[in-house]
Order: C-alpha cells, then structure tokens, then sequence
C-alpha cells in the first residue's frame, strides 16, 4: 500500500475528508471552468492579436463548448474501464498543452482547434469529477467530497477570470495563457503524488447509453439545461464588449469579480434550499437570468444596472 492510498484509508477510518486528494479535483475543475471562461475577460485584445472581430474572437469559447458536448459521451463511454488517475492526468496534460497553444498562437485558426482540444479535456475531466470524489471519501462524508471537488468552478469564476483579466490588461492576454499551462503542469505532478488511483468501470456495472436517455424526465432535463448553459455562455462571453460599448471598459475585471462572488453565494443558497424548493429555485434561475439579459441588452447605461444585473 501506498502513502497516498494509507492516509485515505486512515481518513476513511475515521470520517474525514482526504484534503490532499481533494484538492486535485477542485484545482482541476477550477483549470477546466478558467480555460473556458477566460478569453470573456480578454475578449479586446485577443481580438486584436488574431487580427478578428470581437464576435468572431467569442468563437473561442463557442467551440470549446461544442468540443465538450461532441466529446464527453463518447470518450466517457470509450475511456470507461480507464483508471480514473490516468483518465484525469490524460485531460490535464491537454489542457496544458492547448492553453500552451494559445498562448503562442498568432493564428485564429490554430487557436480554434487548440481550443477545441481543450474543451475534449473539459468533458472529461467534468465526466469523472464527482464520481472520483465519492470513490476515494468515507460514506459519510461523500456528498462534502462531491462539494469539494465541484467548489472550483465558483471559485475560478469569482477570482480566476477577474484575476486573468486584470493580467489580460497588465501583462497581456498570451501570458495568461501561458500561466494556465504552468499551473496544469504543477497539477499533474501533484495529481500523481497525492490522489489515489481507482480503476474504472467493469462492462457489466455500465448502463447502455440507449437505456439511460429512456429514463422518464431525462432528456427535457438535458434540452433545458444545454438551453440554459448555452445562454449564460453567451451573455458571459460577451459581456466585455458590452462593457466597451457603455463607456465600462476598465472595470470588467470588478464586474466579473461580482459575478463570481454572486455564484458562490448562489451555490450555498441552493444547498440550503434545493431539497425543498428545486422547481421554485429552477424558475426563479432560468427568471433572474432573463432579467438581467434584458437589462444588459436595454439599459446598460449606469455602472449600477451592470453590477445588478451580473449579480442576478
């Protein structure tokens, strides 16, 4: 037995959260929701370095959408006897080397597909996250392992994007970039240091893929949710030249730093709530969103409507 494998056991013993394991997945979910939400931060002068439009530019994050959701099914499906460590340290090493890509790259084109390389890692990495928390904690303490490991995504969009864009202005957009690939490389060696491997699924314990879009409710889930994701992508993506166009420019860093902050905030509110209220809370989501869309679209005039309206 290894180090690593004897202090899960001993915090399994005694109920405690595996921090050190943890911390791989939250830094990786953190990397994966950064990567993708990072070129809404520099959106002006990534434009202006691969010589676009700032709406051609919002591409970048378009297709590492679309990379996601072409790719998560078939390589959770192809990849699911895989252990999970080695899974994981595959969809790291792609995101170092397409954000290594884009730092370098002078080319819209090479920057597409590296961006397409790495939201291939985004759905993987989002395919085994929570699973890969729940297998390495105590049984009474999963769902705070399952927390854990999903907290980096708030956290990445409450600091990382605004931090990023602060660099994006300071330093420019490229190194930015490159410090994401560094801090994937850093990843990777304390994945394989601390996070225990687990192996992947046998054929037998798998469901068809057929037999689980037959699940009653399933798939409006599915319709709704993509709906959903891909409205607020849009609306985030874009929300520095919306900024620009309203005389804001210099304060996309604060008003994204506000939207991260509203999210973390949101998040505890719907652990609260969500066993009670999921329906309500589902409404007054999908409800706050419309407004603030609206909002930003007719009235984003005043510092004060902006901030209200990314907070909502």
């Amino acid at each position: 037995m290894t180090k690593v494998q004897d202090t899960i056991v001993r915090s399994q013993r005694e109920d405690r959260l595996p921090i050190a394991a943890l911390v791989s997945l939250f830094t990786a979910g953190f990397i994966t929701t950064l990567t993708e939400a990072l070129p809404a931060g520099v959106l002006p002068r990534m434009s202006d370095a691969l010589d676009v439009s700032e709406s051609v530019a919002g591409q970048t994050v378009t297709i590492y959408a679309v990379a996601t959701m072409l790719t998560a099914i078939p390589v959770a499906v192809a990849t699911a006897n895989w252990p999970r460590r080695r899974l994981l340290v595959v969809a790291l090493a792609g995101f170092l080397v397409a954000n290594l890509v884009t730092a370098f790259s002078a080319d819209y084109t090479l920057t597409m597909v590296a961006r397409f390389v790495a939201g291939a890692a985004s759905g993987v990495t989002w395919s085994i996250l929570g699973g890969y928390a729940q297998r390495i904690a105590p049984d009474a303490v999963k769902g705070r392992a399952m927390a854990f490991a999903f907290a980096g995504t708030p956290v990445a969009l409450a600091l990382g994007v605004p931090v990023g864009a602060f660099l994006g202005q300071i330093v420019g957009w490229q190194l930015t970039f490159g410090l994401m690939s560094v801090l994937a490389a850093v990843l990777i060696v304390w994945t394989l240091w601390k996070l225990p491997d687990v192996p992947g699924q046998e054929a037998a314990e798998r469901l068809p893929l057929r037999s689980l879009l037959r699940i009653r409710g399933l798939r409006t889930i599915l319709i709704v949710t993509g709906v959903y994701v891909l409205a607020h992508t849009v609306l985030y993506t874009y929300i520095a030249p919306v900024l620009a166009g309203v005389g804001l420019a210099d304060q996309v860093q604060w008003i994204l730093l506000v939207f991260g902050i509203a999210s973390i905030l949101s998040i505890w509110l719907t652990g609260v709530f969500v066993d009670r209220h999921h329906r309500r809370l589902t409404l007054l989501s999908t409800a706050l969103f419309a407004l603030a869309a609206v909002a930003l679209t007719l009235w984003a005039r005043t510092a004060i409507v902006d901030y209200a309206a990314v907070a909502a």
